[in-house]
């Protein structure tokens, strides 16, 4: 991983939540919905100075945690571009859930049930582009070569593509949408990789 590129993106991150939690801090109710059930309905909430702190070392933690992992491994490649991506968007993404958690307390009137599937296919459809435009040959040897890798990464990467418009189509079914795409989320991805698992020696 490049330090210009995906050290800004978190460094920026963590830095324009907190400039955006300290503008609208006084606007804040004194606890704040932070959760929804199946049925639309909150179900916990935080005080305000809890969730200020948690927001912030959510995105700053992820961050962290995400720019370290690669290094625990001394095989793997610390440069490697998709795992740049998959840091840069993941916390993008945190930082625009939490946004969202911010403007329904102001009184957005955008429900968790269409925001949820809009917010999670457009991540997935980032990273699964992100993944098809990998190219192997450029990172390490698993599973078993540089060609197996980047049939897996392919592989993949469609079933986010084809998660992110399922993710949408699930928003035709209101009374199903959260179980619809927490069921995508889940099946789609481990579809995939058995498989990619079960077809990789035929894609050499």
């Amino acid at each position: 991983m490049t330090l210009r590129r995906v050290d800004g993106v978190g460094v920026g991150a963590t830095l324009l939540t907190a400039l955006g939690l300290a503008a609208v801090y006084p606007q804040l109710p004194a606890r704040l919905a932070t959760h929804w059930n199946l049925a639309n309905e909150v179900d916990r909430t935080m005080s305000k100075p809890v969730f200020v702190g948690f927001s912030l070392a959510l995105v700053a933690g992820t961050y962290g945690f995400m720019r370290v992992v690669p290094r625990l491994d001394p095989d793997a490649d610390v440069t490697d571009a998709l795992y740049e991506t998959v840091v840069a968007v993941t916390v993008v993404f945190i930082v625009a859930v939490n946004a969202y958690v911010v403007a329904v307390n102001l009184g957005s009137p955008i429900p968790v049930d269409v925001a949820l599937p809009v917010g999670l296919a457009g991540l997935y459809a980032v990273l699964g582009t992100a993944m098809v435009r990998f190219d192997g040959t450029a990172h390490g040897t698993w599973p078993t070569t540089p060609e197996g890798r980047t049939y897996v990464n392919d592989v993949l990467g469609r079933s986010f593509q084809l998660a992110a418009v399922l993710t949408l189509a699930a928003l035709a079914f209101p009374a199903y949408t959260t179980p619809l795409v927490v069921g995508i989320t889940v099946v789609a991805p481990l579809l995939a990789l058995a498989y990619a698992a079960a077809t990789l020696d035929e894609s050499g």
